[in-house]
């Protein structure tokens, strides 16, 4: 007993002495050391960044088409990928009522859902994004517009624009391409896919909606 007391006691002496150490100042030219080094630190991932951002930045500027593939084609893939899943767990969710209405234990696959990520939906989302949205707009927003309408933040230019945008591009090109991408995806053929997107004007107020 009085052998773990004086281990006890040692070892509360010991601590004492290192917390004790442990909380005195640090000596100044310590501490401008410290600061300095964290200082420096902080400026070379500042500068490592802003780098980052000049090169990206000049990127754009130098290759605006490849710029646009690039960003529109990632966004597009990455909003049909959260459709995907959203359907699948919708799909997922059906299966579940599917079951308790009918008491049915194994509900056939076919009736649920197709699992894993659709390929070929996928890749003609990265196309119809990266061409159209990307290398299209970019030459008719940023090269083709100001040729037109000037390049001016002026009232009557921005309302040129948008009402070309509008009521020119958007019925023209921008939704019978989409409707040219989404034949294809269905394997409808040219003539029928053209007969939809009129059939979706006419009779489906399609262009009020986009509206």
């Amino acid at each position: 007993m009085i052998k773990c007391k004086g281990v006890l006691s040692s070892i509360l002496v010991f601590l004492s002495l290192y917390k004790a150490h442990m909380f005195q100042p640090l000596p100044r030219s310590a501490g401008m050391f410290v600061r300095n080094h964290h200082s420096t630190n902080v400026l070379h991932a500042f500068a490592l960044n802003n780098e980052a951002f000049q090169g990206i930045s000049e990127f754009y500027e130098t290759s605006p088409y490849i710029a646009a593939f690039l960003t529109c084609a990632t966004k597009a893939s990455a909003a049909d990928l959260v459709a995907q899943r959203a359907e699948l767990r919708k799909k997922e969710d059906n299966g579940t009522v599917m079951r308790a209405q009918t008491g049915v234990v194994n509900v056939p696959q076919s009736e649920l859902m197709n699992v894993g990520v659709d390929v070929e939906r996928n890749s003609l989302f990265i196309a119809y994004g990266g061409i159209y949205q990307g290398i299209c707009q970019e030459f008719f927003f940023n090269h083709l517009y100001p040729i037109l309408f000037g390049s001016g933040t002026d009232v009557v230019t921005v309302t040129s624009k948008v009402l070309f945008d509008n009521f020119v591009l958007t019925p023209l090109v921008c939704l019978p391409v989409a409707y040219l991408m989404k034949g294809i995806l269905y394997q409808y053929s040219l003539e029928e896919s053209v007969a939809k997107y009129r059939s979706d004007v006419v009779n489906k107020a399609l262009l009020l909606k986009y509206w």
